[in-house]
């Protein structure tokens, strides 16, 4: 994604035209006019809250006392009050690109850090079962040894049962004080499986050259609500859950997991895994190239 400096009150609000009982709308780049897939659209509050499909269109059901637009990579817009019978041209601007120098010199190899879960077999499973909230998982990864380098791949742990080809996108946040800060990975990275996941499936970044924090870090999984992720939930109770089912593991010593909905504030996950002295934290894993 290219990046430039927009000043912010370039972003554009068109009203078009109007349909019965809902606000509906098309988010869609400043510069370019191509559609905002995945975008992530709630009311004031954060609580309530859906996607854009991937034509950037939207419908907010009724009308709505404001609404926020976001995306990675985007500055995030906030649009007043609105009335049902409401057709949207919402145009994000991108956020400006800060190019951090990767400490590495033409001789030198880097080695290989590894991060993260590491079990074979789950201790549990976390799945996004609220129909009308999108939701996140986090894992915090440290960095113990303050160094540099490049994240090359982050890996999740995801069952065989749920929906295995449901859209996810990947999140990377900066360590803000023991929890998820500012987005440190600027791009809307979604993958579309072509196959069933199914245990450890490989997210390779290494081309977004995203520096790794000397303080560590947080890596996420973002279910994305579309035509193929639905199902059932397992439990019988006719419950309406989305994508896959990612495992947990207790092989941590403390709780490393975090989640949020609707782009809201973020709350550490309970961690209760059965077993005294033990935590269930997200399956999530990295590997970044290393430069001494």
């Amino acid at each position: 994604m290219s990046r430039r400096w927009i000043l912010a009150w370039f972003c554009c609000l068109v009203v078009e035209i109007t349909f019965g009982q809902s606000v509906q709308g098309r988010v869609v780049n400043y510069i370019t006019g191509a559609p905002v897939a995945y975008a992530l659209v709630t009311n004031d509050t954060r609580n309530t809250g859906i996607y854009t499909d991937t034509s950037g269109l939207f419908r907010w059901p009724g009308s709505s006392d404001g609404l926020l637009i976001s995306a990675p990579g985007y500055q995030t817009l906030q649009i007043e009050k609105l009335n049902s019978d409401t057709a949207l041209t919402v145009s994000l601007v991108e956020k400006p690109l800060a190019l951090d120098q990767i400490p590495a010199s033409a001789s030198s190899k880097p080695h290989v850090v590894q991060k993260g879960a590491w079990r074979k077999r789950p201790s549990g499973y976390l799945s996004s079962c609220e129909a009308s909230q999108p939701r996140e998982v986090a894992l915090y990864v440290p960095n113990e040894k303050s160094e540099a380098g490049v994240l090359r791949k982050i890996s999740f742990y995801v069952s065989s049962k749920g929906k295995q080809r449901a859209p996810i996108r990947v999140r990377v946040y900066k360590n803000n004080n023991g929890m998820p800060g500012e987005d440190l990975l600027d791009e809307n990275v979604v993958v579309m499986p072509g196959r069933p996941w199914y245990r450890w499936k490989d997210v390779i970044i290494g081309r977004y050259n995203l520096p790794v924090p000397k303080e560590g870090f947080f890596v996420a999984l973002e279910w994305l609500h579309s035509e193929n992720s639905p199902y059932e939930g397992v439990d019988s109770t006719g419950t309406k859950c989305f994508g896959q089912i990612l495992g947990t593991t207790n092989e941590f010593d403390t709780c490393r997991g975090w989640y949020r909905t609707n782009g809201g504030s973020w709350s550490q996950e309970s961690c209760k895994a059965g077993e005294t002295g033990k935590t269930a934290s997200p399956m999530i894993r990295v590997e970044w190239l290393s430069y001494r």
